[in-house]
């Protein structure tokens, strides 16, 4: 089955930073499920979040924030809805400074930063899980016709992903934080869609979030670049296949952006070889830089 997602993807490097990302026409919905292990009660949470007013606090603008929609709880065992009650909870007061998120802690009277936007490959996002989130790719979202970073980080053992889209938050929800590897066992959340001035982008296509250009998965650009053999030991090849032409830098990095080696080739025709004989066994990524391209593929090295 084809996975869909209702945005326009496509790699670059390009600076993005040249608005706002918060006003009150902002809108995350999300949907949170927990319950279960054993448990014949699941609850489900969809609802949106919503800017709703101004509130100022030490001196510092802030939005209030308000999250509206409804709890379900289900018997998954008798297939039964047991209760359905309404939402409308007021989070964390949340601002916006120099591509950085904070929220208002009002137990400890300060600031924390929620989520920062100014990333770059190697760079270390604000997570609460036991696994640094290291950034390994970054390619462009839309939101309507807004372009939008997005961050990928390192998934250690294949579980499920998570990334942070720039001036919108974690892909399982605005006040979430990524964490990968995003393991969901009966609970978890998803950010589904996020509206920002009557543009739209949805990441969840089993639900309607408006206006946004369909993009099929199947038809990105990963083909055009092939590694083998995977895992390897001493060396690595990468054919390229109706790659762009241009003089292009190899470079191999590990999960946690160091660099270990770097070539540059006149053109990306064929097959290349790149010699791994210094580098110890384990997780690397090949880093691919061509004009405004700016690519990455996992390699397992093993000795």
């Amino acid at each position: 089955m084809k996975s869909l997602i209702l945005c326009l993807l496509y790699i670059s490097t390009s600076s993005l930073y040249s608005q706002d990302y918060l006003n009150h026409s902002a809108k995350w919905t999300e949907i949170h499920a927990y319950g279960g292990a054993g448990n014949p009660y699941i609850t489900s949470e969809v609802y949106t979040i919503y800017l709703t007013g101004d509130t100022m606090i030490n001196s510092m603008l802030y939005y209030t924030v308000l999250k509206s929609g409804t709890k379900t709880t289900r018997n998954w065992v008798e297939n039964t809805i047991v209760e359905v009650v309404p939402i409308s909870i007021s989070l964390a007061p949340l601002r916006e400074d120099g591509g950085v998120f904070y929220t208002y802690q009002a137990a400890l009277d300060k600031d924390e930063v929620l989520h920062n936007f100014n990333l770059s490959v190697g760079d270390t996002a604000i997570y609460t899980c036991h696994l640094p989130q290291v950034v390994v790719k970054i390619d462009t979202i839309y939101i309507g016709n807004m372009a939008r970073k997005q961050f990928h980080f390192v998934n250690f053992s294949g579980g499920g992903t998570s990334t942070l889209i720039e001036g919108v938050g974690c892909s399982h929800g605005l006040y979430e934080h990524p964490c990968n590897p995003y393991i969901v066992i009966e609970e978890g959340s998803r950010l589904q869609c996020y509206s920002f001035d009557d543009q739209y982008c949805q990441l969840d296509d089993d639900v309607d979030c408006g206006n946004a250009t369909l993009v099929d998965w199947e038809k990105d650009d990963s083909s055009r670049i092939l590694l083998f053999p995977n895992p390897c030991q001493n060396y690595v090849d990468i054919q390229f296949i109706n790659y762009p032409i241009g003089r292009t830098e190899i470079q191999i990095i590990n999960a946690e952006g160091r660099l270990f080696a770097r070539t540059e080739i006149l053109q990306p025709i064929g097959i290349n070889r790149i010699n791994l004989d210094d580098l110890p066994s384990g997780l690397y990524f090949v880093h691919l830089l061509i004009g405004n391209i700016n690519e990455f593929r996992k390699i397992w090295i093993s000795k």
